[in-house]
């Protein structure tokens, strides 16, 4: 009974060790996330200058604009998550756990953008496109909570309350043009920034 002790001990600790280096496994999402603060908050700076007339635009140029950036994003977003596969530390706890919440983000914002457009289109109210950037940046927030929790990296938690504060600010300017150029800004550095500081901490060598 006694060895049975030990042995359940040692493999309690030993389960316990490998969850500790997976938590501090260093992230692997920074280059996906820098990917979509750049197109995304490029897209949103485009459209700006069309809406304020600084870019020859119309209509049909707008819905490019967003459809080009998206084919952008989702296939440079599949090109790193393969790529991201032989990194070291990919399978470790913190890092499927964060690839889990972004994940979940992302499918709620593809919905949630189908059911605006859905709305819009039964109710004929356009309008309701303003609560797009609002609803992203909602999502960013708890996936950035998410992804501090997992890393205990405190300085994520920032940039999740700081998403949540974006996301009321856009409510807020909806309507105005300016919402798109603070939308960017906000794509920027809530997105684009920290997926490149967490870049920087990535392990240099696959495996």
């Amino acid at each position: 009974m006694t060895d049975n002790l030990e042995a359940l001990r040692e493999d309690l600790a030993y389960v316990k060790a490998l969850a500790k280096e997976g938590r501090h496994a260093p992230l692997i999402a920074g280059p996906i996330l820098l990917l979509a603060g750049v197109t995304w908050g490029t897209a949103s700076l485009i459209i700006y200058g069309m809406v304020k007339g600084l870019i020859p635009a119309s209509q049909t140029l707008a819905n490019w604009t967003w459809g080009v950036t998206a084919l952008v994003f989702f296939a440079g977003m599949i090109a790193l998550i393969q790529r991201s596969k032989g990194k070291p530390g990919a399978g470790a706890l913190n890092n499927r756990a964060v690839s889990a919440g972004w994940s979940g983000a992302g499918a709620g914002i593809f919905a949630f953008a189908l059911a605006i457009a859905a709305s819009a289109w039964r109710l004929n109210d356009p309008n309701l496109i303003w609560l797009m950037s609002p609803a992203v940046l909602a999502l960013y927030g708890v996936a950035w909570s998410v992804s501090a929790a997992m890393t205990e990296q405190k300085w994520l938690v920032w940039i999740g309350v700081g998403s949540l504060i974006g996301a009321v600010l856009m409510g807020l300017m909806a309507g105005r043009a300016e919402m798109f150029l603070a939308y960017a800004a906000a794509l920027y550095l809530l997105a684009g920034l920290p997926g490149y500081l967490l870049m920087r901490g990535e392990p240099s060598l696959e495996i």
